[in-house]
């Protein structure tokens, strides 16, 4: 049986509106995942045709990509088509920022495989999606099918901490609409609030390049208004994001950004 979660963690067994949270395990694995290896720069959409797989839903890299980096481009994936994308193919996603490791751990003890934006390690500081689909308590130890570094890889607690600070913590779950209110509940359960997060958020110098970019990277044209609009449609300020997607085109913003920002503004909430 699952043991209680371990002390200042938050998460317990209950009813978190009418719907049951289960604890914080010592230990626990899904899946194991099936693994993909990624092609090049190409962590984002295997880690999500990773986590579709585990839901049923066929994808292969190649699919997400075509959706997701539409333009091979060598500098990763920006998380703003990554909604409308899943939801096409009946899928429901959270895209959260200000995460902490005892909501990653809720989801996964509660069946959600996550997706953090991290560095690679410690020591490689290139931006890295990776999937966590499990962990150790007694070893300290997060794991993750990595589609980079393999199966079966295990980042330390301390580790993670170090390398998720890049990019506020973010980090994505995707998952079948019919389980929504478990996903509300287990959030809740570890005092995660979406409105704080991203407000704070907003406070911090927005993302000029994608969470998966090597640090010290490429600098893109309109990503301070894109940011901003980006959080704006997370908190429901739609008004305030159609004017900075509208400043990010004046800045001279791609195209393709400024298109999936208004497919996210006008997609359902």
């Amino acid at each position: 049986q699952p043991s209680p979660a371990a002390a200042g963690e938050g998460a317990v067994a209950g009813q978190a509106s009418g719907v049951a949270v289960a604890p914080i395990p010592e230990s626990i694995r899904l899946g194991p995942l099936t693994y993909i290896r990624q092609t090049l720069n190409n962590c984002g959409p295997a880690a999500i045709a990773e986590v579709l797989h585990f839901w049923g839903v066929e994808q292969t890299q190649g699919q997400a990509q075509a959706a997701l980096r539409p333009d091979g481009n060598n500098r990763g994936m920006w998380p703003y088509p990554v909604p409308g994308y899943v939801a096409g193919l009946g899928m429901s996603s959270l895209m959260g920022v200000g995460g902490t490791p005892a909501a990653v751990k809720a989801l996964v003890s509660n069946g959600f495989p996550v997706i953090v934006a991290q560095w690679v390690s410690a020591a490689d500081h290139t931006g890295h999606y990776r999937e966590i689909e499990g962990f150790d308590q007694k070893r300290q130890v997060f794991i993750s099918t990595d589609s980079y570094l393999g199966p079966n890889h295990e980042v330390s607690y301390a580790e993670f901490d170090q390398i998720w600070a890049r990019g506020n913590q973010r980090f994505m779950v995707i998952y079948p609409p019919a389980k929504q209110a478990l996903v509300t509940a287990t959030l809740a359960s570890v005092g995660w609030n979406k409105q704080a997060a991203y407000q704070a958020d907003l406070l911090k110098p927005p993302p000029s390049a994608p969470p998966d970019a090597p640090a010290g990277g490429p600098r893109f044209k309109g990503g301070s208004s894109l940011g901003k609009a980006w959080d704006h449609i997370q908190l429901g300020d739609f008004d305030t994001a159609r004017a900075e997607i509208e400043q990010a085109a004046k800045d001279g913003a791609s195209p393709q950004m400024v298109s999936w920002l208004n497919q996210a503004l006008t997609a359902p909430h």
